[in-house]
């Protein structure tokens, strides 16, 4: 395992890589999937859980622990479907531990709108909801603690609708909400000079959130477009503190 130091700017392209562990690294269990799983950090940072991926297994969880330099499965002690998917989008709530994962494809490539819960100290998971639009894989997603219980902001991707007749890439005008507290969805307008391109598989990151905060900047990087042609902008999506008024610009950076 290798670390970038992030708290520094650098002009070099080859970026100084610290080594964890005195110098050794740490490799996979074998039965790890390793293509489009989820690799979320635990609030308490001693480790990180991974979820999901390609190929499915019945060991859909795996948890690495920091302070041995050891990666564990864990029996499935929940519904065992729940989290056998890959390329699905997710987020960890850094206020209660909650892991979660949308859509994503099954091992038969068929794509679904499960949005699952895994408590990372319980261990267990659970659907929670449908994605309202109908399935959808290639999204990105990321928590933010607003409202009491927080919420998840989804973008991107490829979604199939609820007949199964259509699948389209998402439109980036609007995003979509999920209201821990509330069960409930949300879809909210962006405004902006130009808004990205539609788009599937693009990194979307935020600064580490907390409820002082008035507002938050998502950055969109890259990702691939309707003809599955890389794309290389970066985009930030200024978001405030009240989402039940959301009024979020894109505007483009420039690095």
């Amino acid at each position: 395992m290798f670390s970038f130091d992030l708290t520094k700017s650098y002009t070099n392209p080859e970026l100084p890589v610290e080594e964890i562990g005195n110098g050794s690294y740490v490799r996979k269990p074998g039965a790890l999937a390793t293509t489009g799983g989820a690799i979320l950090p635990l609030p308490n940072n001693t480790g990180f859980v991974h979820l999901g991926g390609f190929p499915v297994s019945t060991s859909s969880v795996w948890y690495y622990d920091a302070t041995t330099s050891s990666a564990a499965g864990i029996s499935s002690t929940y519904e065992a479907n729940d989290l056998n998917v890959y390329n699905g989008a997710y987020a960890i709530s850094p206020l209660t531990g909650v892991a979660y994962y949308l859509g994503g494809l099954d091992l038969n490539r068929k794509p679904t709108g499960n949005l699952v819960a895994y408590d990372t100290v319980k261990r267990n998971s659970s659907v929670i909801s449908q994605f309202p639009l109908g399935s959808i894989h290639g999204s990105s997603m990321v928590f933010l603690p607003l409202g009491s219980q927080g919420i998840l902001v989804n973008m991107a991707g490829f979604i199939t609708s609820t007949s199964g007749d259509a699948t389209l890439l998402n439109p980036m005008d609007k995003v979509n909400i999920y209201d821990i507290a509330s069960s409930s969805w949300y879809t909210q307008p962006t405004s902006g000079q130009n808004n990205p391109v539609r788009r599937s598989y693009m990194c979307m990151v935020t600064p580490t959130p907390n409820a002082a905060q008035t507002h938050w900047e998502m950055v969109l990087i890259g990702g691939a477009n309707a003809d599955n042609s890389p794309l290389d902008e970066v985009w930030a999506l200024s978001v405030p503190s009240k989402y039940q008024t959301f009024n979020a610009p894109f505007f483009q950076q420039t690095y």
